[in-house]
Parts: C-alpha cells; structure tokens; sequence
C-alpha cells in the first residue's frame, strides 16, 4: 500500500471569484462557525478561512471529500462532513444538531436536480439559529428570465450533460425559503454571477 496523493483538481471559476466572495463576506462581518455546502477542490475553504475569523466546516458529498482531505489546512478548518441532498435522508440527520453562524455555498443549485435544490431551502433552517446568514452564490434567473446570453448557453450545456440540471429561478428558491428566512440582498457580481443573501429569522 502506498501513501502518494492524488492530484486535487484545479478549479479557475474558483480562483478568480474568491476575492469578490470575499469582499462581500468582508463586507457582512461574516465571523463564527461557517457551514460551506459544496466545498468541491477546497480552493474557498483554504482562502476565506485563511482570511477570516471563522471555524471553517466544509461538507460535500462523499466521492468529492479526498480533495480538501489531501489539502495542507489552518487549524480553523475541520475535516469535512458528508452532506448529499437525498430523497430518503434529511439535511438534519446529516449533519446533526450543531447550528451554524453562517452558511454559503457555490454553484451547487445549477447542479441538483430542482427538486433537491428546493428540498435543499426547504431544511436548511434546521442548521441555522436566528440571525444566521445564508448565502448562495451562482448564475441565476430572475422573474424567469437568464441575466446573459452567456448564462442562457451555460443553462443549455447543463441540460446536455444530465437533463435535471439547470440555472434556478430567484424568485422559486425566496419562496422555498420564506417560511424561515428572510431575503436581504441580491448582489451582483463578476461573469454575471450573483450572491443571493438571506437571513434567518
């Protein structure tokens, strides 16, 4: 048996829209215990960690956490949780009963099914206290309608790899959360992405 390591992905989406992330949680006062959801290569983990006054916790589904495994970490990072959107198993019994400060995730709801997105803003509350931030990163739609022509292509290639996929609409995922949060701001940001800022009530 050996011990070499695998070659962690590279992500350049990642590295070029961590400042921008950044400066908005900068900008938040974002502090405390941070729930990421979707950690993928563990380039936003390392960087806003390194850069803020957080305990980090990444979770991702199972096949995705070798990669922040294999990472060199600060000590503000933990090791990752398992965390898959599922129909059978519920976000609470995932990750128990521990509550978070703040919760982000990057390009994940594109990626789900819309139903699991849905299923995803329908239990989140239950790791979250009052007062705590929500934040989803990503392209979406508003009122329907795709904010670039370059996003409209990005929706189009999504359904080619696997027809569930797709950019989610705005206004489904405030609706989906309104029974526990409240939305704050839409801000925009590089390569017609957007972070959608919700908080807990």
């Amino acid at each position: 048996m050996t011990n070499s390591k695998r070659e962690i992905p590279f992500s350049q989406a990642c590295e070029n829209n961590k400042n921008p992330i950044l400066a908005v949680f900068k900008e938040l006062n974002i502090s405390g215990d941070v729930l990421e959801i979707g950690h993928g290569t563990g380039q936003h983990a390392l960087h806003f960690a390194s850069n803020l006054d957080v305990t980090w916790q990444p979770a991702d589904v199972k096949e995705n956490n070798w990669m922040i495994s294999q990472r060199e970490l600060p000590s503000n990072i933990l090791p990752a949780l398992e965390l898959e959107v599922q129909p059978h198993k519920t976000i609470k019994e995932q990750l128990g009963s521990k509550k978070y400060d703040f919760i982000f995730s990057a390009n994940t709801l594109h990626i789900m099914s819309e139903e699991f997105a849905f299923k995803l803003c329908e239990e989140i509350h239950e790791a979250c206290h009052s007062g705590t931030y929500l934040l989803f990163y990503g392209p979406f739609k508003f009122n329907g309608q795709f904010t670039s022509e370059s996003n409209k292509r990005f929706d189009l290639h999504l359904k080619s790899q696997r027809p569930t996929m797709g950019i989610r609409n705005f206004e489904d995922l405030r609706d989906k959360l309104s029974q526990h949060f409240e939305h704050l701001s839409t801000i925009d940001m590089p390569a017609n992405n957007n972070i959608l800022v919700f908080k807990k009530l």
